[in-house]
Order: structure tokens, then C-alpha cells, then sequence
């Protein structure tokens, strides 16, 4: 590879052998679902539909 050091969010820095090594690690293991599942993020949540409008209301 290029011999580039890769620097994560937390700071950490990763060389082209610390990529190879965690590609190899997730080729050969299967995910955690539970864990993975944990993790998602959380989308915005949904507000109840207003109440239906009946016509036989109308002020008209």
C-alpha cells in the first residue's frame, strides 16, 4: 500500500496494517446482532395523525 497513517476520530492513528488486520477480523467473523441492533440510531419519532375531519361538521 501507500504507507499513509490514518487518523481516527478518537484520535487514534492507523497504519495500513492496522486496516489490513481489522479487514481480516471482519472477514472471518460473524456480526453481533443484538450489539449492532444496540447501536442504530434512533430515528425522529413519529407524532400521531391529526383526527379526521368530518365533513357534516362544517360551518359553511
Amino acid at each position: 500500500m501507500t504507507g499513509r497513517t490514518i487518523r481516527t476520530r478518537s484520535g487514534k492513528n492507523l497504519t495500513d496494517e492496522d486496516i489490513e488486520a481489522i479487514a481480516a477480523d471482519v472477514a472471518t467473523t460473524d456480526p453481533d446482532m443484538v450489539l449492532l441492533k444496540s447501536r442504530r440510531r434512533s430515528g425522529a419519532e413519529l407524532e400521531p395523525s391529526p383526527a379526521p375531519v368530518d365533513p357534516s361538521s362544517s360551518s359553511e
